[in-house]
């Protein structure tokens, strides 16, 4: 529990400084942690940011990772900060 305290923390610390968005990945209707997904490296001169996910292992293999980062990519959150639609 205090290494995803920690992770959670570095994720809002990052969102403030407006240097990286982090989304946890949980299932809809449990709720169940699966990984994380967000954008970092922000270079807003560039309108440039790298995506990453992190699924964990027993989940892989089964489109969470690609629905997560398509989520991400074409969602609200890219129209907002790069002020561009992807759809």
């Amino acid at each position: 529990m205090v290494v995803v305290v920690g992770i959670v923390r570095f994720w809002i610390e990052m969102r403030e400084k407006k240097q990286a968005y982090y989304f946890a990945v949980e299932e809809r209707m449990t709720g169940v942690f699966f990984g994380s997904c967000g954008l970092s490296g922000w270079k807003p001169e560039h309108r440039h940011a790298m995506l990453g996910y992190w699924i964990r292992t027993s989940r892989t293999g089964q489109g969470i990772a690609t629905a997560a980062a398509r989520h991400v990519a074409c969602g609200e959150l890219m129209k907002t900060i790069f002020n561009m639609d992807h759809s």
